[in-house]
Order: structure tokens, then C-alpha cells, then sequence
């Protein structure tokens, strides 16, 4: 099974081609002062030379929280490329990717990360029925704003122990 995963911030592009669980081509830039949507469609030329991009199954993209533009513009990239192969597109938040690797944790935990602007996403979650809930609306600012949510997402949930 062909899959491809898309990402792109206002600080880095990446794109993973991948058959079953072995990794054909993976490339991310970083810091780059060219247009993010250009990066991207220059590494898909190159990729459609080493394979034919419409026998893709699955793509995968992140869509959010973030660059509005950046997360628009990697949706309608994926939703072409689906067009042309048939390919299923699957989509996550920056949010439930960090919480898959928490999977033995059972006390709320307030995920947050820096996003290249200097602020922080950040969004409180407790686990039940076997899957994380959000337990808060996304959140955006900085370290500051971050203890005064908290402090009343605390208060407001009965929450004694947050993990961060």
C-alpha cells in the first residue's frame, strides 16, 4: 500500500512516500525563504519521477492547528493528488499525534507546542472509554496565557494532577 504524508508550517515542509511500513523517500526543509507551496510541488516532481503518484492509496496530511494558509494549501494538494490516484485521505491534528505516544498515561494532560510565530496551541485532554477527549476548546498564546488557562481549566474540571 503506496502512502504519502504532507506536511507543512510557516517554519518547515516535509513529504514521506512510503510502502507499507518501509520508507521509500523522506524529505523535510526547514527555515526555507521560498514559498512553502513551491518546496512542496518541487519535491513531488521529483518523487513522480521515481514513482507513478496515481497508484497512491492513502494520503496523509496534519490539519492543524497552524499557518491557515499552509494547512489550505496541503488540503487542496492532497485532494488533487486523490483525484488523480483514487487515494484515501486521512487527517490529524498536531494534537493527536502527540497524544499517540501517550497511550499508559490516564490523567489529563494539557498538550501544547510552539508554533514558529512564538506562540504556543495548546489544548487539555483526559482520557475515556479507551481514547483521549478534549476537554477544552484550542487555545493559542503565550507561556504566560498558558498558566492562566490552565489555573482555570484546572478549577473548572476539578483536575488535581495535569500532565504537560
Amino acid at each position: 500500500m503506496l502512502s504519502l504524508s504532507l506536511y507543512s508550517s510557516s517554519s518547515s515542509v516535509s513529504l514521506l512516500l512510503a510502502n507499507n511500513e518501509q520508507v521509500l523517500r523522506f524529505f523535510e526543509f526547514e527555515n526555507e525563504k521560498k514559498v512553502k507551496t513551491d518546496k512542496i510541488f518541487q519535491l513531488l516532481e521529483i518523487l513522480s519521477k521515481e514513482q507513478d503518484l496515481k497508484s497512491l492509496d492513502l494520503i496523509f496530511l496534519s490539519r492543524g492547528p497552524g499557518g491557515f494558509t499552509s494547512i489550505r494549501q496541503i488540503i487542496s494538494l492532497a485532494q488533487g493528488l486523490s483525484l488523480n490516484s483514487n487515494a484515501k485521505i486521512f487527517s490529524v491534528t498536531m494534537f493527536e499525534i502527540i497524544l499517540s505516544d501517550m497511550v499508559e498515561i490516564k490523567f489529563p494532560v494539557l498538550v501544547f507546542f510552539r508554533e514558529s510565530r512564538k506562540d504556543f496551541y495548546f489544548q487539555l485532554y483526559s482520557f475515556k472509554n479507551n481514547k483521549w477527549e478534549p476537554k477544552s476548546k484550542i487555545f493559542s498564546g503565550t507561556q504566560i496565557d498558558i498558566q492562566k488557562k490552565v489555573k482555570i481549566l484546572r478549577n473548572k474540571n476539578n483536575f488535581n494532577d495535569i500532565i504537560l
